[in-house]
């Protein structure tokens, strides 16, 4: 019959020659790696330092004369709010709005008309163990341009005449010289008073 505690020592790794220990916990350890990966163990273990990621597929969008919307995706994790960034041409960014984690959208309003914008945004961390992300990709709109109505004066009519036909009607006729009239009014006094409106016609009429 074999010895039994030989028989136990070809079993047991622990009793192989120095180093075998350190191979055998190398193995496991690599073993381990692999099978979780960096993401997934640094999300499993809030705590530990760790750099947020930046905000994805930013983008800006004008929507009148005087606003912008901005939208993201939230690929962070751990973050505590979101920091947006804003310069006008020529300008250095300055932070606009602080957003509560978990936000994916701003409307940034009071804007100048016609007006060239540029955003940036990124993820807040803690203050110690969880830090800010980097920058997201810059990204610009222009604010819509103000349209000024500027109306257009209908022409002065020409060639009035004034026709007495009897003791108590006289006649009036003048040229239009305008295509944009809602009508005329037609204006009477005497000698001793000022103008009154005394009628009012069509468009394109000349008696």
């Amino acid at each position: 019959m074999k010895n039994p505690q030989r028989l136990a020592a070809a079993v047991n790794p622990w009793t192989k020659p120095a180093g075998w220990q350190a191979i055998i916990v190398l193995v496991l350890f690599i073993s381990v790696s692999l099978l979780i990966p960096p993401s997934a163990a640094a999300a499993t273990a809030p705590g530990s330092s760790m750099y947020l990621a930046k905000p994805g597929d930013v983008t800006v969008t004008a929507v009148s004369t005087s606003q912008i919307n901005l939208a993201w995706k939230d690929v962070s994790g751990y973050e505590t709010g979101y920091s947006i960034e804003r310069r006008a041409e020529d300008e250095l960014f300055t932070q606009i709005a602080l957003m509560p984690a978990n936000t994916q959208a701003y409307s940034d309003s009071g804007l100048a008309p016609g007006t060239f914008y540029t955003y940036r945004v990124k993820a807040i961390g803690n203050g110690s163990d969880i830090y800010d992300s980097a920058y997201s990709a810059e990204v610009s709109a222009r604010t819509y341009y103000e349209v000024i109505v500027i109306p257009v004066v209908p022409g002065t009519p020409t060639g009035l005449t004034a026709t007495a036909v009897s003791a108590s009607q006289i006649g009036l006729s003048w040229t239009d010289q305008s295509n944009n009239e809602t009508g005329y009014r037609i204006e009477r006094k005497t000698v001793s008073t000022d103008f009154v409106p005394i009628n009012a016609t069509a468009p394109n009429t000349q008696t």
